[in-house]
């Protein structure tokens, strides 16, 4: 309890007691000896001392108090409500499990000023009848209302225990903003996912903290969260983390403006990063080869089927010579190496438009959508020539290639590279290592 509440009470001790003393020869306050008002009163100020307030002795010793000073002044039936008023001041501290020793306590108070006020030692300004009747009926209230107030405490007690466990110590972060997207409560869980404290992270705010590219998603799903409460957001953001690099982040976004206990849209985003990697890692995987870096076959067949067979395109079939030798002379270490530097020779003579992946172990392919493949294929041979060394060994690699140029009566890319193919073999067989264009008639067709 703060110092504020607690010479706050102090306080009411003290006009409460000038109050008795000053009214009781009026006999405002009951016929007992005055000692016998004061008493209660003087203890009440005793038990607002720190060393006695937090503890839960002082609740119990409130209520026989109050039950002390309203018998006292001849008003203890009809005044059941105190009892419920005084412990609703502990139930805060104490929590609402208090309730059942603190009805325990206040009725076996009303029971003692009952029985006292029956015996004649206690005066009641009721006749003898009514004073016991309403002393039954002020009992059961007063166990009544202080049954409600516990109960209704637990209940409020377990939803904030259940709001513990699922938000503050939850490892997503829970946050409330205003439609403009201004923050107001963050959940603890903040630091641990940005690297933030609460109170740097509200200040600084979630749009400087966004990749840049990142801003106008997250305030188009305000906006549509606003729009349609009914129909929670989701969206993936990147945030920077307070060590500089950035987090993938879900969010979902749902709007609660209209909970009174909320007034706000909820946000609930959680750190993604190792998921999206994941995902990316995959996806690069499935799409290029791991040696070389280019496209793979199905991803090249894939790129090379989505190209338009109109004029100027072309698909050169690149076979590496000898390739085996290497292999079987120097080991598949040697060959891999050689391999990379086939791959980045390949690299160096196409554009970036260009389609270019590894169809095989020794095999390449080129989609070329412009300019002339006969100079392309001139470039890469050239390229190739140069010569590699692997741990001091001296490699150079040797390649037969086949182009072929789309035409009217090219059905497809599948026939495209058929054709290159083709050409490649034609290349082979003339022993000269070069460059060898698909011929309609001279393929047989």
């Amino acid at each position: 309890m703060g110092t504020g509440r607690r010479l706050g009470l102090r306080l009411e001790a003290i006009v409460a007691l000038v109050a008795v003393v000053v009214l009781h020869p009026f006999g405002v306050v009951g016929v007992a000896p005055l000692w016998l008002t004061v008493l209660p009163i003087l203890l009440y100020g005793i038990t607002q001392l720190p060393w006695l307030r937090e503890r839960r002795l002082a609740a119990y010793l409130d209520i026989l108090i109050t039950g002390w000073v309203v018998y006292a002044i001849g008003w203890g039936p009809v005044l059941p409500l105190a009892f419920a008023m005084v412990f609703s001041m502990h139930v805060r501290t104490f929590g609402g499990r208090l309730w059942k020793p603190v009805a325990a306590v206040a009725f076996t108070s009303i029971a003692i000023g009952q029985a006292g006020i029956a015996s004649g030692v206690i005066f009641c300004y009721l006749p003898p009848v009514q004073a016991q009747v309403t002393g039954l009926f002020g009992a059961l209230l007063t166990v009544l209302f202080i049954r409600i107030l516990g109960t209704t405490a637990e209940e409020r007690e377990r939803t904030e225990a259940l709001y513990q466990a699922l938000v503050q110590d939850s490892s997503d972060v829970y946050c409330v903003v205003s439609p403009s997207g201004r923050l107001g409560y963050v959940s603890p869980a903040i630091e641990h996912l940005l690297g933030y404290d609460v109170e740097t992270y509200v200040r600084r705010g979630w749009e400087p903290l966004l990749e840049p590219g990142d801003v106008a998603a997250s305030l188009a799903a305000l906006e549509r969260c606003v729009a349609d409460p009914a129909t929670p957001q989701t969206l993936l953001t990147r945030m920077r983390h307070a060590d500089g690099n950035f987090r993938w982040v879900e969010s979902t976004l749902r709007d609660l403006s209209g909970n009174p206990a909320v007034r706000g849209i909820v946000v609930n985003f959680r750190d993604v990063t190792e998921r999206v990697e994941m995902q990316e890692r995959l996806t690069y995987e499935a799409t290029y080869d791991q040696l070389t870096g280019l496209h793979n076959r199905a991803a090249f067949l894939r790129g090379l089927a989505a190209t338009p067979l109109g004029p100027g395109v072309a698909v050169l079939f690149v076979d590496l010579d000898g390739f085996k030798a290497v292999n079987d002379t120097y080991g598949h270490r040697y060959g891999d190496a050689l391999l990379t530097s086939v791959a980045a020779a390949l690299r160096s003579c196409v554009r970036d438009e260009d389609l270019l992946g590894r169809l095989g172990g020794d095999e390449f392919g080129v989609v070329l959508t412009s300019g002339c493949p006969l100079e392309v294929a001139a470039r890469i041979l050239a390229a190739l020539d140069r010569p590699v060394t692997v741990e001091g060994v001296e490699l150079r690699a040797r390649a037969s290639i086949g182009v072929a140029v789309a035409d009217p009566a090219c059905g497809d890319a599948s026939e495209l590279l058929h054709r290159a193919d083709l050409a490649m073999y034609e290349a082979k067989r003339s022993g000269t290592h070069g460059v060898r264009m698909y011929e309609l008639e001279g393929a047989g067709h």
